[in-house]
């Protein structure tokens, strides 16, 4: 059982637990204080290749005329010194995650997840007129992370034992 504290702007607890990225949030700040995952440098740093390359590689797609990100070390350092924290936190949070669903023996419906891919890929054709390449396998294993990833977080919040407090108080905790 996990402990989360969120605040309270709703009257109505449980219609508030039940907001997803609120809920949410303070799930997986519950479950990475819970798990207390070590992450190897090294992984933080593959993983900042990883996403520093798709950057640059979007970026010299998108628009050749446009100044292109410097693929040089020392930029490389300077991404990987901005997204050191949101890296090592995603990471953290996929193990933890993975942990929970081993744990709890949830299996991701193979069809659900093509049915979802399928509502996120004509909303977001809809709302920006882009087709997204949902056989891209590196799309494919984002989508499936999140499905999961959302599927273990409604489970740690149907078992959180949550304590409501005063927003004030909330923005007063969290501001350091």
């Amino acid at each position: 059982c996990s402990r989360a504290r969120a605040p309270n702007p709703n009257p109505n607890p449980k219609a508030t637990l039940l907001e997803g990225t609120r809920a949410f949030r303070a799930a997986e700040g519950a479950l990475l204080e819970a798990a207390q995952v070590a992450v190897p440098q090294a992984l933080v740093i593959e993983k900042a290749r990883a996403q520093y390359g798709a950057l640059a590689l979007r970026a010299a797609k998108k628009d050749t005329s446009a100044p292109q990100p410097t693929l040089s070390w020392e930029a490389f350092e300077a991404y990987l010194d901005g997204e050191r924290g949101a890296i090592r936190r995603a990471l953290a949070l996929s193990f933890a995650v993975q942990a929970v669903a081993e744990t709890e023996g949830l299996v991701v419906d193979a069809q659900a997840v093509l049915d979802n891919m399928d509502m996120f890929k004509l909303e977001h054709f809809r709302r920006t007129g882009e087709k997204l390449d949902t056989d891209d396998v590196a799309f494919r294993e984002s989508f499936e992370a999140t499905y999961l990833r959302e599927a273990v977080l409604r489970v740690v919040v149907d078992h959180a034992e949550v304590s409501w407090i005063d927003p004030a108080e909330w923005r007063d905790a969290t501001a350091t």
